[in-house]
């Protein structure tokens, strides 16, 4: 698949996750997804808190969602479950939460509870550092998993279809000689790992 037609099948199946994606399709059109995010996460300042700022979140999860899918389908492609595309972004969505609870928490200790005292602030301080320590082991586990995800969407295609669809890189040809029954021919002389 040529770069125009991959970067063209990701957006349109941009909220697909059910069909398979070659390696050839999801590699040229990745970069490309990575861009509205990634600009979008550098441009955020994510340390200001708001009440509303959810909608930052989700305006990130919004222009991820084609990348998301594209690597759900890739991960299909070689038989694995397209849901572990979610998977290495679980961590920086918990260290978000952290972030907000502590803020919220600190605000209610101060302006809610009048300062609160010495038992609240060390119960605030405690609830932090094992949200801290449990997303240091997160992150740990997020660096293992992006590596194993990264390593499926490296792998060749299962030949044949597979319990997700039929193989991108093959086409079903009908064989009017064994009475329509189909067979599988690779598309563009490829090896079948595109």
């Amino acid at each position: 698949m040529d770069f125009p037609t991959a970067v063209k099948t990701g957006f349109r199946k941009a909220f697909n996750s059910s069909d398979r994606a070659s390696r050839s399709e999801f590699w040229q059109f990745a970069p490309v997804a990575l861009l509205p995010p990634g600009i979008f996460a550098l441009l955020t300042e994510w340390a200001v808190i708001e009440f509303w700022s959810i909608w930052r979140v989700l305006v990130l999860m919004f222009l991820a969602m084609p990348l998301l899918t594209a690597l759900a389908r890739r991960l299909r492609d070689v038989g694995e479950d397209g849901e572990a595309a979610v998977w290495p972004f679980i961590p920086f969505a918990a260290a978000w939460m952290i972030w907000q609870a502590y803020y919220w928490g600190s605000y209610l200790v101060v302006n809610v509870f009048g300062g609160g005292g010495f038992f609240l602030i060390l119960l605030l301080y405690i609830g932090v550092g094992i949200g801290l320590v449990a997303l240091a082991a997160a992150m740990i586990v997020s660096f293992v998993v992006t590596i194993t995800v990264i390593g499926h969407a490296l792998l060749p295609s299962q030949p044949g279809p597979n319990k997700y669809g039929p193989n991108p890189n093959e086409v079903i040809q009908l064989d009017r000689e064994s009475g329509g029954e189909g067979k599988s021919v690779l598309r563009g002389g490829g090896g079948g790992g595109g």
